[in-house]
């Protein structure tokens, strides 16, 4: 699990650098409201047509949900328990079977990025191709390899 995070990480902070294969698209936020842990159908309706996309896109994949608790924020245990299983029911309605992680910041949020997270849980796909390393462009089927310049 770990070294899938770090995969994760490593491959987001690289695609910003102009890579050859661009992993933008990868995470999808899901957004509560306050102190709340139910989905509004526009964050459903959301969620699957991004998967949709990344179904198409990659013919499947790992997935993984993060969410953050900071207690001094209001984001408890409990909170994060019952988000934690709405977002895993609405995965496995779709048939995706998913980890959870949760990420505990103890201090007071510093950022508002950060802020905006707490009501949200970020989902996070890992392509098939990220474990056989052959993400790069792929060749368009019937093309014939260039040949010889006369």
């Amino acid at each position: 699990m770990l070294m899938r995070i770090t995969s994760f990480i490593a491959l987001y902070l690289m695609s910003g650098y102009g890579l050859a294969m661009s992993f933008a698209g990868l995470t999808h936020e899901i957004n509560f409201q306050p102190h709340s842990a139910q989905i509004s159908a526009e964050e459903i309706r959301s969620f699957i047509d991004w998967q949709s996309e990344k179904k198409r896109e990659f013919s499947g994949g790992e997935y993984d949900v993060f969410l953050i608790k900071n207690t001094a924020m209001q984001v408890t245990d409990a909170l994060l328990k019952k988000r934690a299983e709405t977002v895993v029911q609405l995965m496995n309605n779709l048939g995706i079977q998913t980890e959870v992680s949760v990420e505990e910041r103890f201090n007071k949020v510093k950022y508002q990025e950060l802020i905006d997270r707490l009501n949200s849980a970020v989902v996070v796909i890992q392509p098939p191709c990220t474990k056989t390393h052959d993400c790069g462009p792929q060749p368009i089927s019937g093309s014939k390899p260039p040949g010889p310049n006369k």
